[in-house]
């Protein structure tokens, strides 16, 4: 998945991953899927896992606390906040700290605020990923 443009898509309610400030705040669901600048990432490959990376600010996915609180973008890197595991279930997956094995978590059923939680839930927190385009300059 290096090199391609994607969006990460709730799964149960089909709201997608947004990054707030224009790719620069916290991540939310949002239910419209055509904010270039808000909901456009890229996968790069990082210590056995992934960071997530808004295609337009280059800020990354982060997890506070280590991994276990808030999700928001952040502007420099950090192994223990940043790096994400596929954890694969049918074709879908939840995207899992490395450090500190919490999930991605979407508030309200998948439409709200993402967080991290450390109990498995498939309505917040199975994804997948629709993929726009490649990028030769990632």
């Amino acid at each position: 998945m290096a090199n391609q443009i994607l969006r990460i898509i709730n799964a149960s309610s089909g709201y997608v991953f947004h990054a707030d400030d224009n790719g620069t705040g916290n991540l939310r669901m949002y239910g419209s899927s055509y904010n270039l600048v808000c909901q456009n990432f890229y996968l790069e490959s990082w210590e056995g896992g992934y960071r997530i990376v808004n295609d337009h600010t280059r800020y990354y996915v982060h997890a506070d606390d280590d991994g276990k609180a808030n999700v928001r973008m952040y502007n420099s890197p950090n192994s223990k906040c940043q790096v994400f595991e596929l954890e694969p279930n049918g074709d879908t997956f939840r995207l899992k700290n490395k450090h500190s094995n919490f999930y991605i978590h979407a508030d309200n059923d998948g439409t709200g605020n993402l967080r991290m939680y450390n109990v498995e839930n498939n309505v917040c927190q199975l994804v997948a990923f629709y993929v726009l385009t490649t990028n030769p300059e990632n």
